[in-house]
């Protein structure tokens, strides 16, 4: 896990100058018992225009990394909106 995130802090770092790391514990249901994981949160604090010029790049990164994971899902935030890949109807619209 080290590597992954040593990785991605380097990938945030090379296109906005920086982050801030978060060591956290997360859970899921396996389907017979919770299992507790360590992970990490990597935030980055960048202005408007440098977002939108490398918002794609991050967007395909994103999209590269969830499948060499193997993740069903992966969450980011962007001011303060959530936004889960790829979007799935969790919600029935009835």
């Amino acid at each position: 896990m080290l590597q992954r995130v040593n990785k991605e802090k380097k990938f945030m770092d090379k296109i906005f100058g920086g982050d801030t790391s978060v060591e956290e514990v997360g859970s899921y249901w396996d389907g017979k018992k919770v299992i507790n994981e360590n992970g990490v949160m990597i935030m980055v604090s960048t202005t408007h225009d440098k977002y939108n010029k490398y918002a794609k790049r991050l967007a395909k990164h994103i999209k590269n990394d969830r499948k060499k994971w193997t993740q069903d899902t992966v969450l980011y935030g962007v001011e303060g909106t959530n936004y889960i890949y790829p979007k799935k109807p969790y919600i029935d619209s009835e």
